[in-house]
């Protein structure tokens, strides 16, 4: 999950946060990480089945890609092990260090 970049935007970051705030807001922010992480999974997995689909009798209809994205993200959400929500507390840390820095 290193290049992994979540959008953060409604994360507030400031200069005077230390490593032990900034560990928090990343543990706060990781459910709703966790959904547009497979949410994103979602995405992909619609444009696979797209191309797959593209010559087949079988067709997607565009009003089914919300939920499929939606319903996504709410079980990866769910279903992540307890190592991956380590790597992505991680990895939105790191990011929110980053954010600090260029504050600084």
């Amino acid at each position: 999950m290193k290049n992994l970049e979540i959008n953060l935007g409604n994360v507030s970051v400031e200069a005077s946060d230390s490593d032990e705030v900034l560990m928090q807001k990343a543990r706060q922010h990781l459910p709703v990480a966790l959904r547009k992480v497979g949410e994103r999974m979602g995405e992909e997995t619609w444009t696979t089945m797209e191309k797959s689909f593209r010559n087949s009798i079988i067709k997607l209809k565009s009003a089914d890609k919300g939920p499929h994205v939606r319903d996504s993200g709410e079980q990866y959400a769910r279903n992540a092990d307890s190592a991956t929500q380590k790597q992505l507390v991680q990895t939105i840390f790191e990011q929110l260090q980053t954010q600090r820095a260029a504050k600084q």
